[in-house]
């Protein structure tokens, strides 16, 4: 019974580590990069000053975090 409880526990790890690891690499519609994990994470301040590190928000004000994509909105600098 315990081996099947520590079998159980070793799928749903490797299933969540596995689920982020593929949730990392995706691309929006329009072929942005970005990361899920950071996107829920991200705020307009943080955006806005790290813009010129090739980070800015999409249309929907979301923040693109910084990786190997160039940002390809305009930064939403809502601080100005």
């Amino acid at each position: 019974m315990s081996f099947m409880k520590l079998y159980l526990a070793f799928l749903l790890t490797l299933t969540i580590v596995g689920t982020k690891m593929v949730i990392g690499e995706l691309k929006d519609k329009d072929g942005v990069c970005y990361d899920e994990w950071l996107y829920a994470q991200c705020d307009g301040t943080i955006c806005a000053n790290d813009c010129k590190q090739k980070k800015g928000s999409d249309a929907h004000g979301r923040c693109l975090p910084f990786n190997d994509c160039l940002c390809e909105y305009p930064c939403n600098d809502k601080n100005s």
